[in-house]
This record gives structure tokens, sequence and C-alpha cells, in this order.
């Protein structure tokens, strides 16, 4: 009987810990201001892995000093010459916000937006959904969030973050924080695909409570 408890507590323990690393999330980097200054190439940043179903959101904490610049966030297949994917411009005026479907050297507008900030900060979230992506400003605000981009057309994997500024000394202060989670969230009021496992494994984990407790041993 022991051996049977050691061996329920220690599935126990593994379920826990897969729950952990799904349901937060996969990837989070905060880039420096500094890395904005730097217009003569793009800023790259590998993800953990190669995405098809991702939920990603900005967190904009820039602080231009100079008008008419713009930081760029571009969610890439790849870092080559001939990259595809979805690219993001912050207006320093703290509102313009745009985004292009990219396939380089060309790209081509596909949604117009503002982004308020509150506290000095903005959030604007990227959901990637296999074939088609969106994009909404000011997430999390439901007074101001937009949907700016309703599914276009993209059939491509995100595998790399990139970042471009105007030029040098144009950002002052701050950072922009990227987070990744795999799943999508369709809404504000949406279900949060890349919990699903997490509820999943508490009902298992319930089983496994419940059959302790059927071999008495707490």
């Amino acid at each position: 009987m022991n051996k049977r408890r050691t061996l329920l507590i220690a599935t126990t323990m593994l379920l826990l810990s897969l729950s952990v690393s799904i349901a937060y999330a996969s990837y989070v980097n905060s880039i420096m201001y500094t890395k904005f200054n730097l217009p003569d190439a793009w800023q790259d940043y590998a993800l953990d892995q190669r995405y098809t179903y991702l939920t990603a959101d900005i967190k904009n904490h820039l602080t231009f000093n100079v008008t008419g610049t713009w930081a760029k966030v571009y969610f890439a297949n790849d870092t080559s010459g001939s990259s595809e994917g979805v690219n993001l411009l912050f207006g320093d005026d703290g509102v313009t916000l745009k985004v292009y479907y990219v396939q380089e050297p060309s790209e081509v507008l596909i949604g117009t937006g503002t982004y308020t900030l509150t506290g000095n900060v903005s959030t604007t979230r990227v959901v990637f959904s296999g074939n088609k992506v969106d994009v909404y400003s000011n997430f999390g605000n439901r007074a101001l969030q937009t949907k700016i981009v309703d599914g276009f057309s993209l059939n491509q994997t995100v595998a790399d973050l990139r970042v471009r500024g105007t030029s040098s000394n144009t950002v002052e202060d701050g950072y922009m924080q990227v987070s990744i989670n795999t799943g999508t969230v369709s809404s504000m009021t949406g279900t949060v695909t890349a919990f699903v496992p997490l509820i999943v494994t508490f009902a298992m984990l319930g089983m496994v409570l419940g059959l302790l407790k059927k071999f008495g041993k707490i």
C-alpha cells in the first residue's frame, strides 16, 4: 500500500509541475530602450520555439524625445532577407499604431489604430491562429479595446522577435515587454486556450486525491 501511495503522490507532483509550465507565459522578453536607438539593422531575438498558435502581449513603456519617430516590433518566421510575418509600428506621439504584413523586402499596411498610454503603459495583443492573425489595441481596457486587424490570412509560423527604431537617441527611456503564451484568445472575455490544460490538470488532481482518500492514507 505504501508503494501505491508513493506512486500516487509522485503522479500528483508531476501533474502540478506540468500545469505550471503550461499555464504561464512560455516566453517573456523585456527589451530596453537602447535597442530602439540602433536604426541600421533589426535587433533579433530567437523565441524559445517555433510557434503556429500563440498569443503575444506587447507592453509599451518607451519614452521618446524626438517627434516623427517610431519603434517597431516584428514577429517573423526567420531573420533572413526573405522573412515573412507581422510588423507593428508604435508612433512617438503615444497614439499611432500601424500593423504591416511583411514579405521582405515588401510590406503592406493591414491595420491602423491608436494606443493609449494608461499609467505610462499600453498593451497590444497579437493572436496567431494557425492560418490568420488578429491584433487588438489597448487590450485589457474594456472601454478602449479595438480590434484593428481582423482575421488577416497568414499561413506562417513565428520563430523570431525583431525590433527596430528610427535613429540614435530618439528613445530616451523605458522598455518593451513581449510575453508569449501558446494558444489563442479570441477576445477580452474569450476562452484562454492556454489555460485549458491547467483545468484538466486540476481535474486529474482531484481524481488522484480521491484515490488517496479511498486508500485511507489522507
